[in-house]
């Protein structure tokens, strides 16, 4: 019985599974470009959402999804020019981007013959936590399973004691 008041216990609480934090983004390049964005980083389970720049030349940048080169976290990037870029997160942990609080990155242009490449950092703009809630399905659920338990021991105790009279 005091198992299934533990798990009663811990089920029946929300469990933080999603923390969002925006960043703010802005850098300078070659040439004078400068660069202005946001970047949605889950910092809980280590994820990119997206990346998104605005470059002082017009050209707009999005990018999702990446993952972890050596100390750096990468995202290939889609721009609004047609060609493709890849966005940096520099020198951080083997953690990757779990607990990540800003720093400094680069967002490039390595392909072909010419190479552009813009430095900058990104700042923390807001942090949003989301918890996992249960529906009320499952919830009943629950419940259902959990009376059902409880009345099998009952029973059972039960049956034990008038065998041993």
């Amino acid at each position: 019985m005091k198992w299934i008041l533990l798990a009663i216990t811990i089920l029946g609480f929300p469990v933080p599974v999603h923390a969002d934090t925006v960043f703010s983004a802005t850098g300078s390049g070659t040439s004078g470009t400068t660069l202005t964005g946001t970047v949605d980083i889950d910092a809980v389970n280590g994820t990119m959402d997206y990346a998104q720049f605005y470059l002082s030349n017009g050209t707009s940048l999005y990018g999702t999804g990446g993952g972890m080169d050596g100390t750096e976290y990468t995202v290939p990037l889609t721009g609004s020019d047609g060609n493709p870029w890849l966005f940096n997160i520099n020198a951080i942990s083997s953690s990757g981007l779990i607990g990540y609080d800003g720093g400094s990155f680069t967002v490039s242009y390595p392909f072909g013959d010419s190479y552009f490449e813009i430095i900058g950092t990104l700042t923390p703009e807001s942090s949003v936590s989301t918890a996992q809630t249960p529906e009320p399905s499952s919830l009943a659920l629950m419940a259902t399973g959990t009376l059902l338990a409880a009345s099998a021991l009952k029973r059972r105790s039960e049956t034990s004691h008038f065998r041993k009279s």
